[in-house]
Formats: C-alpha cells, sequence, structure tokens
C-alpha cells in the first residue's frame, strides 16, 4: 500500500515554488494569479506561441489581453490541439483527447468550494502539461456480508484513454467545468452501475477528499483533488454493468482509485496501526494537501503586482 501512496503523491514542488528556477519549472499567471506549474520541457514547447505566453524570468503569463473565459480556452485549446496533431511522442496522451474540460480556478472565495472564480476551462488530457488541478469523484460500493465488508469494483473499457483494462472504483469520474462533486457522483453512478434507484442515491454519503501532486512521465505535473463518496447496497442489489464479484490485488487498479480504496479500508477500520506496519506513513502520504492554493504558493496579491507592470 506505501507504494501505491508514493507513486500518487510523488512530487512536492516546494523549490519551484519558494525558489523560482527555470531549470526547475515556471510558474503559470493567468490573470494576476498563480494557477499552476510547468515543466521546462514544456515550457520550451510554449515559446513558439509567444503572442499567447510571455515569459518573464521563471514566469509564464497568459496574455492579459484575453480578458473572457472564452478568449483564454480557444487560446489554451489551439495550443494543444496542435501539439496532438504534431504527434510529439513525448504528449502522447493528447491523442486520448476526452472533449471533456475542467475548470482552472482563481484564488479560493468562501463562496466557491473549488476555488475562486473560473479564469478558464482545459482540455482534460492537457491539464498536467499546465500544472491545473483537476478534480474527480469516486463512489465506493460495499455491503457487509456478516463481518466481512466486501467491494463492488469495476473493470475499465480496453478502450479508455488512460488506464485500459484496470480495475475502477465501483463509480468514478472526472468533475468538469461548472460541475459540483453530488450531482456528478449521482450522474456517474446511473451510467457507470445502473444506479437510478432514488432510495439508494439518498443513501450515498461524502467520505472527504483525498489531494495528491503526481509527476507523472506522459501526463505532466497533476495536482489532483478526488471526492470520495460512500454506498452501502443490499446484499442483494447486483449493479447491472458490473460483471460480478472480482477478486483482486490493489497494483491491478488504476493509481486514483487504489488511493480511494486505501481510503475507504482505513475509514472502515480494515486497515489500522495493529495490521499495517506503514500505517502512519500511508495515512500521512495519502492526506497529503499538497497543492495550488493561496497559502501554499506566493502571496497572488504581489504575484498581480508584479504583472501589472510588466
Amino acid at each position: 500500500m506505501l507504494k501505491i501512496v508514493k507513486a500518487v503523491n510523488n512530487f512536492y514542488p516546494d523549490k519551484i515554488l519558494h525558489a523560482p528556477n527555470t531549470s526547475l519549472g515556471f510558474h503559470f499567471i493567468v490573470d494576476g494569479q498563480l494557477v499552476g506549474l510547468i515543466t521546462p520541457k514544456f515550457a520550451k514547447q510554449l515559446k513558439k506561441y509567444d503572442k499567447i505566453f510571455k515569459f518573464k524570468d521563471h514566469l509564464i503569463i497568459l496574455n492579459k489581453a484575453l480578458k473572457t473565459i472564452e478568449e483564454r480556452t480557444i487560446q489554451i485549446e489551439n495550443v494543444l490541439l496542435e501539439l496532438k496533431l504534431n504527434n510529439i511522442n513525448e504528449y502522447e496522451c493528447l491523442n486520448g483527447w476526452r472533449n471533456e474540460r475542467f475548470a482552472c480556478y482563481g484564488e479560493s472565495s468562501e463562496s466557491n468550494a473549488h476555488g475562486g472564480k473560473i479564469l478558464l476551462s482545459i482540455e482534460r488530457s492537457g491539464c498536467g502539461f499546465f500544472g491545473i488541478r483537476q478534480s474527480g469523484c469516486h463512489l465506493n460500493g460495499y455491503i457487509w456480508d456478516n463481518e466481512t465488508l466486501k467491494m463492488w469494483v469495476g473493470r475499465r473499457s480496453k478502450t479508455k484513454q488512460t488506464y485500459p483494462g484496470f480495475l475502477d472504483n465501483l463509480v468514478g469520474g472526472g468533475l468538469g467545468s461548472g460541475s459540483n462533486p453530488v450531482d456528478t457522483i449521482k450522474k456517474e453512478a446511473g451510467e457507470e452501475a445502473g444506479i437510478y434507484e432514488k432510495h439508494l442515491l439518498d443513501k450515498i454519503r461524502p467520505g472527504g477528499a483525498i489531494s495528491f501532486y503526481m509527476d507523472h512521465p506522459k501526463r505532466g505535473w497533476m495536482p489532483d483533488t478526488e471526492y470520495i463518496y460512500d454506498l452501502e447496497l443490499p446484499k442483494s442489489y447486483i449493479p447491472r454493468p458490473v460483471d460480478g464479484e472480482i477478486k483482486s490485488r490493489l497494483n491491478e487498479f488504476t493509481l486514483e482509485a487504489a488511493i480511494c480504496v486505501i481510503d475507504f479500508l482505513i475509514r472502515k477500520g480494515i486497515v489500522n496501526s495493529s495490521n499495517e506496519a506503514d500505517y502512519t506513513e500511508i495515512v500521512m502520504g495519502s492526506f497529503s494537501m499538497i497543492g495550488l492554493c493561496k497559502e501554499a504558493l506566493l502571496d497572488s496579491m504581489q504575484i498581480a503586482r508584479f504583472v501589472s507592470n510588466l
């Protein structure tokens, strides 16, 4: 389990954030706010788009003339589409284009659980190249068979853009731009597991959220937040698209699903300090809140003042 936690939460951006150096990475600035971190390799690709991105020391600044969400979204999407069409090997994950946009949020506010206002939307498969936080939802479907906890899991289609053929939570999905976690998990429950019954959907309970930061060789730097939900199902209930009960090892799961399963087993007391030697390190690693937030980065007002003078 500890190996999975370390594979998921394997990027620590402290040096890039607090001792900026272009050999380590760049800060991506939109509307005067730090929204992501960009690798030096990807930064080289962006230099040819000098009408869209301005380079200043360790900053890559989206053109301030792009005032609206739509203008920013279209320009960044055009860049990603060009990289996809050029079929550059290191950006091969763009071949799995999702036609699904994730929101890029600005500074946090009390009125928005995800952050502040939406600054732009970005194709899901390209989020990691700009280091923009992604969000998703996972539903743990389970039953108690006497005193034995059993989980329903699904196997992903072999045509999936990521992790084809791997095991997954009963239900999971990305949080598209403008969506909220509760509505998303209920929609996905119907689409992925055939759970439409209101009395079951009403039993879905929030299990918290997990944030991690992954350095993925093909998908970039990926800050991620997964909203976790639990649903205890009747023993007689069989989710329709699921083939049956599957006995499996955690290394057969997608990394995101595996970390959610570990979290679930910890919350249910199945994994604890008495039976897992790495318990403390697992808990510390799986609940790391490293991410792009106002406190973890630089003061956004200071960045705004600096950018306004460029």
